[in-house]
């Protein structure tokens, strides 16, 4: 029979986990200041939505890398700096978005050349080419191909939100997160695609 008064070894996932219930709301606070802080997005909605999103994510990568952490260091500022370096990057993803959107607004690229354009042209051309799913197997290859170019949460990002025609409350049940992550999460899913589109075609395209 087991000795009651033997402590049980708890293991670095579980406690993790419980560390994560139990600081939850402070966690939410913090993320969301350190958002409002970066700039990234502007609005209190915005800066919620982006928060809570960003903690999601912190938690998927501290839960995925348990492993790597000393449960005899305090757990928070470990989240925090995960937390922090996600900010970072999303900044980073954003900002290129924001300069694809003033290139497009201006018509032209940074070199004055209006190919980046033309590319999303290309693309959203394919994009709404179809709003009936049942006839991509016979006539709709073309779009097929351009989203085999992403990966599968892009593709159904993608498919969701142009095929489908998703948007606002819709889009975000669909994906189950919120509204503005759900913006968020397609202008990077399209974003990607362009990129693809453009290291892979070039600017022969398909063929439209």
């Amino acid at each position: 029979m087991p000795d009651k008064n033997v402590d049980q070894v708890i293991s670095p996932l579980e406690a993790i986990k419980k560390a994560i219930e139990d600081q939850y709301s402070s966690l939410q606070i913090g993320i969301r200041v350190m958002v409002a802080k970066s700039g990234i997005v502007e609005g209190a909605e915005a800066i919620k939505d982006m928060s809570d999103e960003i903690l999601q994510k912190t938690i998927v990568t501290t839960l995925t890398h348990a492993d790597k952490f000393d449960t005899s260091r305090q757990l928070r500022p470990w989240l925090l700096g995960i937390a922090n370096f996600k900010i970072k990057e999303i900044g980073r993803e954003l900002e290129l978005e924001r300069e694809h959107a003033r290139v497009v607004r201006s018509g032209t690229d940074l070199d004055g050349e209006d190919e980046d354009s033309t590319v999303e042209e290309e693309v959203d051309n394919i994009l709404y080419h179809t709003a009936d799913r049942d006839s991509l197997e016979n006539v709709h290859t073309n779009l097929k191909e351009l989203l085999s170019l992403v990966n599968e949460p892009d593709r159904v990002v993608l498919t969701y939100a142009y095929v489908d025609g998703l948007n606002g409350i819709e889009l975000a049940a669909a994906l189950g997160i919120r509204e503005g992550a759900a913006h968020v999460r397609v202008a990077r899913a399209k974003q990607r695609l362009l990129e693809k589109y453009l290291a892979v075609m070039g600017r022969k395209g398909f063929g439209l």
